[in-house]
């Protein structure tokens, strides 16, 4: 196809020629001869006879047609080679190369197409639509496609962006929000999810992408995926209240309660203590039916600002008077004397307090006068806690003894009444004989050395005291 066709007019044969006669030339026609004749076959038409040595009158020539045969032209149509962004199918928008055409035959609607839509390099293009105007239905041609090798696709950006969510803390940094994608060619994303950048309550929070799946047959490969924060989120503190606990303590000059309050509307999230909760009374002071308030924060990592606080104070608390004794002090002197000064020892006294910061009055006396005959008389305590420091404690009096005596010894080997100390040296002597004014005897618990001699008094020794010239005796087993 495309060529002419050119006859000789000696492209024949002959038969019935007599003698030796010949034919010169034959006139030859086609339809076919022509470079525009479609491929095909074609009658090749001889006529006229002539030349050789016959003479045309001396026959009756029969011309019989032969064949003329056009056969069809090679066209090769190459792909080119084409880079595309990814975009879920596999057009391609280069033009194949066509050569083969012949005269003004042309080739539209030329196209090609990748071997699959998915992402990547060195990826074949085949040519996948033309048509060929020929005149003929492209039936002129034998049509070559020739392939390549040299595609690309790139993946496709493809935005994946945190939505706003607003929830009540709950110790996580879980979203209910989904995020939203742009960017998709045909395919879908699944499996979309977000989070807090951190737990704790607060406005203005970021959100961020946390997870997805690209359902593109390509196991997400076609796409280049950009994860957006979203910084509206906001995690609203937690309401919870919390009451006191009764409690009961003895006083101690402190507000401090050991009860643990207790939450009673609401609840704890993952992860949160209670451990800094604690409470105090109203007042250090003793007394019952005492405010109790609760106070304290959740130890969340947030400081307590993950939570919101009712605290409920309860009345039930109760503190009772610390036990307060006081003690007046032993003292001894000789008759016919004045009383010297008395003094009592005060113990039970808490935080630091004391008698005058507390305005507190102590009176130490005895009926005993400067006249009383030998004798021993009790010392009576007393002391006056004024206002609301007296309720704080209880008092227990304690009395003392005053020994009125007629003479105090110096004997070495005897020590003043009322005055005998560990280690100090006191025996008597043989037969039991005493000597002096005075005479204190010292024997063990277990045997008292044999001859009485002097010993030093220990430590669970009793001791036996006379008082001479006309006193008092002191029964044995005073220690």
């Amino acid at each position: 196809y495309g060529q002419t066709a050119t006859f000789l007019g000696t492209a024949f044969t002959s038969t019935g020629l007599q003698n030796t006669d010949t034919i010169g030339s034959v006139t030859l026609t086609s339809t076919g001869a022509a470079s525009t004749a479609n491929a095909g076959s074609y009658s090749i038409v001889p006529s006229a006879a002539t030349g050789g040595t016959f003479a045309p009158t001396n026959y009756i020539i029969t011309y019989s047609s032969g064949t003329l045969t056009v056969n069809k032209a090679t066209l090769t149509i190459t792909a080119v080679t084409n880079p595309k962004v990814y975009d879920g199918n596999i057009t391609a928008a280069a033009i194949p190369t066509v050569s083969g055409l012949q005269g003004t035959n042309t080739v539209t609607g030329l196209a090609e197409v990748y071997d699959n839509r998915n992402a990547g390099t060195g990826k074949t293009l085949t040519v996948s639509a033309f048509t060929v105007n020929d005149g003929n239905g492209g039936n002129n041609y034998t049509v070559v496609t020739v392939p390549i090798t040299t595609g690309t696709i790139t993946p496709a950006p493809l935005t994946i962006t945190a939505t706003s969510n607003t929830r009540t803390y709950d110790g996580t940094t879980g979203a209910s929000a989904v995020p939203t994608v742009t960017g998709l060619h045909g395919d879908t994303v699944t499996g979309l999810a977000e989070v807090y950048a951190d737990r704790n309550a607060g406005t203005g929070k970021t959100l961020v992408v946390s997870a997805y799946t690209i359902n593109d047959g390509n196991g997400g490969l076609n796409y280049v995926v950009t994860p957006t924060p979203n910084a509206t989120g906001v995690i609203n503190q937690r309401p919870i209240t919390v009451r006191a606990v009764s409690d009961t303590k003895t006083y101690d000059g402190l507000m401090s309660s050991l009860g643990a309050p207790t939450i009673i509307v609401g609840a704890l999230q993952t992860g949160d203590t209670t451990t800094t909760f604690a409470q105090t009374f109203n007042n250090p002071n003793a007394g019952t039916l005492k405010t109790l308030t609760p106070a304290g924060v959740v130890n969340d990592g947030n400081s307590g600002n993950n939570y919101t606080y009712t605290f409920t104070p309860v009345a039930t608390g109760t503190i009772t008077a610390a036990p307060l004794i006081v003690r007046a002090n032993d003292v001894m002197r000789l008759v016919n004397t004045s009383n010297p000064p008395f003094t009592a020892t005060v113990s039970g006294l808490v935080n630091g307090e004391t008698l005058a910061s507390l305005n507190g009055t102590l009176v130490v006396s005895t009926t005993a006068t400067a006249t009383s005959p030998v004798n021993m008389y009790p010392i009576h305590p007393s002391l006056t806690l004024p206002g609301i420091p007296g309720a704080n404690y209880t008092i227990t009096l304690v009395d003392g003894i005053l020994t009125i005596v007629s003479a105090i010894g110096t004997d070495p080997t005897y020590n003043s009444v009322g005055s005998v100390a560990q280690g100090v040296l006191v025996g008597g002597y043989a037969g039991g004989a005493e000597d002096g004014p005075f005479a204190v005897r010292r024997s063990r618990r277990s045997d008292a050395a044999p001859d009485g001699s002097a010993a030093p008094i220990e430590y669970g020794d009793w001791v036996s005291l006379t008082i001479r010239n006309g006193g008092m005796r002191l029964p044995s087993g005073v220690i």
